[in-house]
């Protein structure tokens, strides 16, 4: 690039400048200027630096070289790609890094309200920069993985066998931490291997999504519950039957039982009380059965019906745990109270390919169990 050292003077006398200063606000060596009267090349950097300390267009302060006009044309077309895409890159990016990556030098850009891209640093060694301002800006859960992206080895690793990579992180700007995502790219030019790593301002665009992935779970969720007991209802079971028996199928699962219960009587309750005593027995029933079983998911299936699938903790314990629930049912029948009716089945990889055979065999021993329960109401009434 070469600059006109007519145009440089007038810009330099319209903002009141002498080119003492402008050399130490730019920040280059004495001999610069010399080389800016002979109308010597200089580096792309060095250019957007004084145009960034005189504030001024870059096309108002280069020189065109005499020729038979193609050489005219192609540095004015030089110009306005450069001005084309400084234009696009501010309006997609925030920062962006072009770094050589024979040397590591690089060089950094920033735009500011969607404005034209504009130099801001260079320096010699990118990837040991760009670690240390990752510690001290990068949000601590999101650290480790993103020093790890911007590892060189990674970052070339990845870009042979994908065009770009992506990561989206908390950074600190302005005293807040922000949603920032960045994107790497290859830029060989001229026999050399360039890296362009575009960063951007995300943080309203993911909070939005944030926002709308919470309202979309709040909507499943409440799909998936049943508004009685807050416990799963028949579209809940069915997700999980469905995810039971793939795992059966896949072979991915051996341990785990089903609890099969029901409510007694839950008819003559309602009828005899009103429903909302009915209601609150179905609640007492949940609530029982969640806090015996407190580490299984339980699902009301129907309206007097509750499913519950027993692994981990609660499987390793079952049979005390579901001693214990029925003598607590035994008891409540014994003292002519409103009981519930309980059967457990267990997986058996030799027989059972489905759920539906476990709950069946739950199913069964409910019955029995509603046999006996009924047995002690009968002689104690």
């Amino acid at each position: 690039m070469q600059i006109s050292y007519n145009k440089l003077w007038k810009v330099l006398i319209d903002n009141g400048m002498t080119s003492a200063e402008l050399r130490k606000r730019a920040d280059f060596a004495p001999n610069t200027l010399t080389k800016l009267k002979q109308n010597q090349p200089v580096a792309l950097t060095l250019l957007l630096k004084i145009c960034e300390v005189l504030d001024t267009d870059i096309g108002n302060i280069m020189s065109f070289v005499p020729g038979n006009g193609t050489t005219t044309r192609q540095t004015q077309d030089n110009i306005l790609e450069y001005s084309n895409i400084s234009m696009a890159l501010s309006i997609d990016f925030n920062y962006v890094y072009y770094i050589n990556l024979g040397t590591d030098e690089y060089v950094e850009y920033q735009s500011k309200d969607n404005k034209e891209m504009k130099f801001t640093y260079d320096g010699i060694d990118f990837f040991r920069d760009f670690e240390s301002s990752i510690i001290k800006s990068v949000h601590k859960e999101d650290r480790n993985e993103v020093l790890s992206f911007f590892e060189k080895s990674h970052l070339l690793n990845g870009l042979r066998s994908s065009s770009v990579l992506t990561i989206t992180y908390r950074m600190l700007e302005d005293s807040a931490y922000n949603y920032f995502r960045a994107k790497a790219i290859l830029s060989p030019s001229n026999g050399v291997d360039y890296l362009v790593i575009g960063i951007s301002n995300v943080d309203s665009a993911v909070k939005r999504e944030l926002e709308q992935t919470n309202a979309l779970n709040s909507a499943l969720q409440m799909a998936n519950k049943d508004p009685l007991t807050n416990v799963g209802n028949s579209n809940a079971y069915k997700q999980a039957e469905k995810q039971y028996n793939a795992m059966i199928a896949n072979g991915e699962i051996r341990d785990f039982s089903i609890v099969f219960c029901d409510v007694n009587d839950l008819k003559v309750t309602n009828d005899s009380l009103g429903h909302a005593a009915g209601d609150a027995l179905i609640k007492y029933v949940s609530n029982t059965i969640c806090s015996s079983f407190k580490h299984s998911p339980v699902f009301r299936i129907g309206g007097d019906e509750f499913v519950v699938f027993l692994s981990g903790e609660d499987f390793d314990k079952k049979d005390t745990i579901f001693k214990n629930l029925r003598l607590l049912n035994k008891k409540q029948a014994l003292a002519g109270k409103n009981v519930f009716s309980c059967g457990m089945a267990t997986y058996n990889p030799e027989t059972d390919f489905s759920v539906s055979s476990v709950l069946e065999r739950a199913d069964s021993m409910m019955y029995y169990n509603k046999r006996e329960l009924k047995a002690i109401q009968s002689a104690t009434n």
